[in-house]
Formats: structure tokens, C-alpha cells, sequence
């Protein structure tokens, strides 16, 4: 699963110290998930969300849909480079 927890840290200007004390997580975990060593649950990833208030769609990256038209990427989109040939 790809995730774009560090971009989204970065443009809140939060650290992984202030995240673990907003969600209750060691610095150690949220490292180990920042880093893509650890998944994380929904649980997990429900809190993150929501100590950063953001969606759960603003940090996990799918490969099958389109993160601008939330489209499946095989269906036709003109709006987004994944629709253009």
C-alpha cells in the first residue's frame, strides 16, 4: 500500500513526534508507517486522518484509481493523464 503520509506531514507542517502525540502512537510507529515498514490498520490509519484532518482518500494511494477523478485508471478520462492515449 502506498501512502503519501510524509508529503502530507510536510505540507501540514507536523513531524512525526507531534503525530504520534496527537494519535497516541510511539514516534517509533509512526516512523515504521511513514516508512512503509509497518501497514497499519484501518484503525490506525482512520486516526492519522484524523490528527492531520484529513480524509482517509488524502493519504493512501491506490494504483487502480485516479487521484484527481478517483476514476478506476482502465476506464476513459479526459480530465487526467490517465485517460489521455
Amino acid at each position: 500500500m502506498k501512502t503519501r503520509l510524509k508529503e502530507v506531514l510536510h505540507e501540514k507542517g507536523i513531524n512525526q513526534k507531534e503525530l504520534a502525540l496527537r494519535t497516541g502512537y510511539t514516534e517509533a510507529q509512526i516512523s515504521r508507517i511513514a516508512a512503509g515498514k509497518r501497514k497499519g490498520s484501518f484503525v490506525t490509519w482512520a486516526l492519522i486522518a484524523d490528527a492531520l484532518e484529513v480524509s482517509l482518500d488524502d493519504l493512501i494511494v491506490s494504483d487502480d484509481y485516479c487521484n484527481i477523478c478517483k476514476r478506476r485508471k482502465d476506464e476513459n478520462c479526459t480530465r487526467c493523464e490517465h485517460g489521455q492515449s
